[in-house]
């Protein structure tokens, strides 16, 4: 049987062919005009010989030699380790003497370390924006703290870069896990550096209870936090905006000044952030 196109030379000084599939013995390849009749069985991407080699003889594949012949091979032979061996031999020795370090280029230019514009809080972590927060424990104080962050937004416009409720549905009645995860996320909130001040508002009643909260969030900086129940004030979003005025006037003083910071400080941050 005559098969073509199943076996590639590479380099016209090559001795072998590639097998692009799976020959079988008695095949007949036509490579380059030359028919080559398959003395062995030879699996894909391997070597079959062109040409008649004798033992010692050269063997090319690419242009370049890959080894000597072990045994005389007849063409369509397959070419492998049983017939093929390599030419390098022995042992090279080597040794690393480098130039002294007087004399030696540097290997890298020295670059001043990267930085972005940020804000430093005093526990050293560092924020892209100067915001105030408000978070409340419960839902049943979303329209309080939203009323709240309007009015202080329009307040305290062009002091800070804005004033934002973070609303929700939780804290209720909530149990467990499913009240954990409610104070843990909140607790992030509370810590998170581009929240210059945060204000936690509560109801009083709730599951999710103002002191279990602020414990959970640990070591926070007081001077940036304020917080109260709805039902211990007599208005509470007159509280809320005089609680915003602290936490603003705090927010514009000299250690609140936008710099150039680490680019190292983001990978605190992130750190922080997941505990």
């Amino acid at each position: 049987m005559t098969v073509a196109a199943r076996a590639v030379k590479i380099h016209p000084a090559d001795d072998v062919a590639v097998a692009v599939q799976a020959l079988t013995a008695g095949d007949e390849l036509l490579v380059e005009g030359k028919r080559v009749v398959l003395a062995d069985d030879v699996p894909t991407g391997h070597k079959l010989a062109l040409r008649p080699l004798t033992r010692g003889q050269t063997v090319f594949k690419y242009g370049f030699p890959i080894g000597a012949a072990t045994a005389p091979i007849a063409p369509g032979a397959w070419v492998h380790s049983h017939n093929l061996k390599t030419c390098l031999e022995g042992m090279l020795e080597y040794t690393y003497e480098p130039v002294g370090a007087q004399h030696a280029a540097p290997l890298r230019t020295s670059l001043p370390a990267p930085t972005f514009m940020g804000y430093r809080r005093p526990n050293g972590r560092v924020g892209t924006r100067n915001e105030v927060w408000i978070l409340n424990t419960v839902g049943c104080v979303n329209h309080a703290a939203e009323r709240i962050a309007r009015e202080g937004a329009a307040r305290f416009q062009g002091r800070i870069d804005g004033v934002y409720s973070f609303s929700h549905p939780y804290g209720c009645g909530q149990l467990g896990d499913d009240l954990r995860n409610t104070q843990r996320t909140l607790a992030g909130l509370l810590r998170h550096p581009n929240a210059g001040g945060v204000l936690v508002l509560g109801l009083g009643c709730e599951n999710n209870q103002m002191d279990a909260l602020l414990e959970l969030a640990g070591s926070v900086d007081k001077g940036r936090l304020r917080f109260f129940n709805s039902q211990d004030v007599t208005d509470e979003v007159d509280a809320g905006l005089e609680a915003l005025g602290q936490l603003v006037a705090a927010m514009t003083g000299t250690a609140a000044k936008r710099a150039p910071r680490p680019i190292s400080s983001s990978a605190t941050n992130a750190a922080a952030q997941t505990g």
